[in-house]
């Protein structure tokens, strides 16, 4: 277990950039809140569909953090950017092998070493909407 925040956010950019998705189980708490999109999502559980999904509609996607910040004990903030091809749809026209680059903000709570609550915003679905195939 993790027993700083600079540990904590360690493990959780390791699971983004680098897919160890083992510490899922290990820094999420059971009842872990989080927020993407106007939704509220509760649990491991609803996280780990919240990653898979987010994954499954690119192809090598990589995500890199450009800053991360520790403001209070109990707050971690990550600035971050991503880039992989995109396999999905914009309205009808097919975007498949489309390079996709498009980046965001995640604020974490974090309470007894693990991560309890989670607000994620990113520029994606503006990115899709501009993209020139989608208008």
């Amino acid at each position: 277990m993790a027993t700083t925040n600079e540990e904590l956010n360690k493990k959780f950019i390791d699971l983004w950039e680098q897919g160890k998705t083992e510490y899922i189980d290990e820094i999420i708490s059971s009842d872990f809140e989080h927020h993407y999109n106007g939704e509220t999502m509760k649990g491991k559980d609803e996280y780990k569909k919240f990653y898979n999904s987010l994954l499954k509609n690119f192809n090598n996607l990589k995500f890199t953090v450009d800053e991360h910040l520790y403001p209070t004990k109990d707050v971690i903030v990550n600035r971050w950017r991503a880039k992989g091809d995109f396999s999905g749809k914009c309205g009808e026209k097919d975007l498949s092998q489309k390079n996709i680059e498009f980046g965001g903000l995640t604020l974490l709570h974090t309470k007894d070493g693990k991560l309890t609550a989670g607000w994620f915003y990113n520029d994606l679905p503006e990115v899709l909407y501009n993209h020139t195939e989608c208008k």
